[in-house]
């Protein structure tokens, strides 16, 4: 099994993003509280939405506390509401990409932001938004320029390139996203899977350490050094007990190490157990 043929060695990146594994989408937020329940009144909004009918400031804060209560159902209803109100509303076209992400539904989100061009050219974090929308479809060169128009740090041009087909070109990226903030672990655990794809894995091993070192609860690093030490230094045993820290912080499984590794997570938890036989 060669580096490449897995399938995400935890790409993270820093800024709007925090991606492990599957990624995160930027939000732009609508100038509530930071979380929209703290001293909310759903039931004045609801009032005022059907008082204001043409305003979609109202469906959209109700959905925004729906979202804060893992509510995707009625988030999605009030942001569509808000959106037949405003069809350029960008803080709802930007909470319902977030929720198409997280629902992996990327070409229902592709075609939201597309049809909405006047907010998506005006505001940075939709063209990041419908980049990520893009690259998850492996839509690479569209992703690459959308990201290109909204002037990504190193550290969001490392993840993409570290995405794409010439991953190859992430080295000197990712080098100087680690120079210009070498405390960052989100840089170190990149910099260590351009040294895997260098064929460097105790170079590799070293970063992911270190991103450890700077962020003990980031959970890529730890998944990184499961695939370092299993399939690099074939000790199994270091592996597992790599693998299983990182199920404190994450269950996504990408490698299918759970199985290679023989430890499996109780359903509903994040605690590991070890496989029957």
């Amino acid at each position: 099994m060669t580096i490449r043929t897995l399938a995400s060695m935890s790409l993270l990146v820093g800024g709007a993003f925090w991606l492990s594994g599957c990624g995160s989408i930027p939000f732009l937020g609508g100038g509530s509280a930071t979380d929209p329940r703290a001293g909310a009144d759903p039931a004045e909004w609801a009032q005022r939405s059907a008082d204001e009918p043409d305003e979609p400031l109202w469906p959209f804060r109700l959905a925004e506390h729906a979202m804060a209560g893992a509510d995707a159902v009625t988030a999605e209803r009030e942001l569509r509401t808000a959106l037949s109100r405003d069809a350029e509303h960008a803080p709802s076209l930007s909470l319902l990409s977030k929720l198409f992400w997280d629902q992996s539904r990327h070409e229902e989100a592709v075609a939201l932001l597309e049809g909405a061009r006047a907010a998506t050219a005006e505001h940075r974090e939709l063209r990041l938004a419908l980049a990520l929308h893009y690259e998850a479809m492996e839509e690479f060169d569209r992703a690459a320029a959308l990201m290109e128009s909204a002037n990504p740090t190193e550290s969001m041009r490392t993840w993409l390139q570290l995405r794409g087909d010439d991953f190859t070109v992430a080295e000197a990226t990712a080098r100087r996203a680690l120079d210009a903030d070498p405390d960052s672990a989100v840089n170190r655990n990149n910099w260590g899977i351009t040294r895997l794809y260098a064929g460097e894995p105790e170079a590799a091993r070293k970063a992911f350490l270190t991103a450890i070192d700077a962020d003990p609860k980031l959970p890529g690093p730890f998944y990184n050094l499961a695939i370092v030490d299993r399939f690099y230094r074939f000790d199994e045993d270091s592996a597992r007990d790599w693998f299983r820290r990182y199920l404190e912080f994450s269950t996504e499984d990408p490698d299918g190490l759970a199985e290679i590794l023989a430890v499996e997570v109780a359903a509903g938890t994040n605690e590991p157990e070890e496989a029957q036989p």
